[in-house]
């Protein structure tokens, strides 16, 4: 007798002749997205492993009739997890009305988004200490901890995670099947720069993505006044992967949120942190992510308020990498202004978008803030050289 096990292959259930399209088309336009055209094509290599991935990672997909019960009304799908396994629940083409003809495809690509982040991710755990581990976990970080043999755990990023599913899936149909667009089908630059001008919901995460777009402009590492989002898609690649060689000869994503978010969750902390202080950036996801779930359940947008205050703190981030990259030769001078402007792009939509008034005063917090933190860092760091010595 063999040893050999059978590989395990994923179970499907659809409802409607039209379901099996409806998912494979998620699936290949989603990993072109996060791939690369040129890379991610049926029976490529990189196709193939996908793949291959899947069926081992994917128990079922189950494609009900669009207007089923087993989705809350406020629901478009579900990515469950459970027992290292991925359950995918998606509404599909049978009893869809009418008006609502493209929503099945774009509601799928959010939820394969979902998917095929969770498997592209680096399976990366950082250890604390003996109780207390770190991780990626389906497109956000896991924490566990074990306290009396018991493990109790705690995840955070669902609100940067359910609004950039929702951005790459609008970037995969707007690229690769633009008659399914309910985006009017807006450039990628556009897609994450600009409030998505759907002329129907994508789902209720659009009214919080304008912290993902900020968050977006704020972890570039492009200096080029004349970079486009876009041409890199035309040209076969991928925005989520493609580098880009820096002044000290090394080479970097040429946005380090749109890596981390696609491939390594963690890769965002660490950067933030480096800058920002250590846990900060848990500590600003788990207080947005509460703040998200409230909003959400009750249909509400972020406030200006909100808005205006994640624009200061990721402003402040923003200027103090800038600072440090033209300080250890990443950038020039000249390079830092163009970065600048290109940022300043987003926050000037930004503030128009909500109506906000930055100040002055405003101006001195930010200033006096990436003072203060750019002097604290250079504290830390001759501490951690005193140790080392």
């Amino acid at each position: 007798m063999s040893d050999n096990k059978a590989k395990p292959e994923t179970k499907y259930l659809f409802s409607h002749e039209d379901d099996s399209k409806l998912v494979g088309n998620a699936f290949l336009n989603v990993g072109k997205t996060l791939f690369g055209d040129k890379a991610f094509y049926y029976n490529s290599n990189v196709f193939n492993g996908m793949l291959e991935k899947f069926n081992e990672n994917v128990a079922e997909v189950n494609v009900y009739p669009y207007d089923t019960d087993v989705l809350s009304p406020k629901e478009g799908g579900k990515t469950l997890f459970s027992d290292g396994m991925v359950q995918l629940i998606l509404r599909g083409k049978k009893n869809l009305p009418q008006s609502k003809k493209n929503m099945p495809d774009n509601l799928a690509h959010h939820e394969m988004s979902h998917v095929l982040c969770h498997l592209s991710s680096k399976d990366e755990k950082v250890i604390k200490h003996d109780n207390f581990e770190k991780q990626n976990y389906m497109g956000e970080i896991l924490e566990t901890k074990r306290v009396d043999n018991k493990d109790s755990y705690c995840s955070y990023g669902l609100m940067y995670n359910e609004t950039m599913m929702d951005i790459i899936a609008a970037i995969g149909i707007n690229n690769y099947a633009p008659n399914l667009s309910i985006t009017n089908n807006m450039t990628t630059d556009q897609l994450l720069t600009k409030p998505i001008n759907a002329n129907s919901h994508i789902s209720a995460y659009d009214k919080f993505n304008a912290i993902t777009r900020m968050s977006i402009a704020a972890f570039s590492n492009v200096t080029d006044p004349n970079f486009s989002y876009q041409d890199v898609i035309n040209k076969g690649g991928s925005i989520f992967l493609t580098e880009t060689q820096m002044g000290d000869g090394q080479k970097y994503p040429i946005n380090d949120f749109l890596y981390g978010i696609a491939f390594d969750p963690m890769h965002i902390e660490r950067e933030y942190d480096k800058y920002m202080g250590k846990g900060e950036h848990k500590k600003n996801l788990e207080a947005l992510d509460k703040y998200f779930e409230n909003n959400i359940r009750n249909n509400k947008s972020i406030t200006p308020e909100q808005m205006k205050a994640q624009m200061m703190a990721l402003s402040c981030f923003f200027n103090v990498r800038m600072e440090d990259y033209e300080n250890t030769g990443r950038i020039t001078r000249e390079d830092r202004l163009h970065a600048v402007s290109n940022y300043n792009k987003t926050f000037n939509s930004i503030l128009d978008e909500f109506d906000i008034q930055w100040t002055e005063e405003d101006q001195k917090l930010l200033v006096e803030g990436v003072k203060w933190q750019i002097t604290e860092n250079a504290k830390i760091k001759e501490q951690n050289n005193q140790l080392n010595r």
